[in-house]
């Protein structure tokens, strides 16, 4: 059976899986499906941070520096003349805030502070996402070509034919390893003439260095 365009997967490293035609998000609104609807009202930003960590982490960010203008005296400061971080109506907020009191926070904005975090947090969809500290592990969609190659497998809807191509699915290759990847098992060559006589819209490549 002859396949139109088959998908054609690179193998690096003698046995990972990567799509090379996958072009990663490039910003935070793509890689966390975050953007207008999520801007649109405090209960949707809620919405976004509930699910995606890293939007929670920038919200926290915020809330830090709302905190530090009350602890600096350059917002409101307690009616005692202390500036630790209470508000002239003697609301007491923490240094570190959790989601409960994120969401506290939000709750009692006026809208022109409400309009500010909105404009922030566009900022912060429109920047490029933070690789090193891991927010790829969040992302709505696949971060890479390796990260597609492996949710294609894993959801190929006959799991017989994966097998058949010798390909494995790795999540983790030891204790506290973050290493999860297809490979492939057997020869590129045999895998190929697998894919085929099987009609499996498939094919992989070598990847050189």
């Amino acid at each position: 059976m002859k396949i139109d365009d088959p998908k054609l997967f690179f193998v690096r490293d003698g046995y990972t899986l990567d799509y090379g035609e996958y072009n990663a998000p490039s910003t935070r609104g793509d890689a966390f499906d975050f953007g207008d609807y999520e801007l649109r009202s405090p209960e949707a930003l809620l919405e976004s941070a509930n699910q995606f960590p890293p939007v929670m982490w920038e919200l926290q960010r915020q809330y830090y520096c709302f905190w530090n203008t009350l602890r600096e005296g350059k917002r409101t400061a307690h009616p005692s003349g202390a500036n630790d971080g209470t508000s002239e109506e003697g609301e007491i907020w923490p240094e570190d805030a959790d989601e409960e009191i994120i969401e506290k926070w939000m709750d009692q904005m006026s809208d022109k502070e409400v309009s500010d975090l909105s404009s922030a947090m566009r900022v912060w969809a429109d920047s490029k996402p933070d690789w090193v500290n891991e927010e790829g592990d969040y992302f709505s969609i696949p971060a890479s070509g390796q990260d597609y190659a492996l949710e294609f497998f894993q959801n190929y809807a006959d799991q017989e034919v994966v097998e058949k191509l010798g390909i494995v699915i790795v999540e983790g290759d030891r204790p506290g390893s973050t290493y999860f990847a297809a490979e492939l098992r057997i020869p590129i060559e045999e895998a190929n003439e697998r894919a085929e006589a099987a009609g499996v819209p498939v094919r992989f490549k070598a990847k050189c260095r």
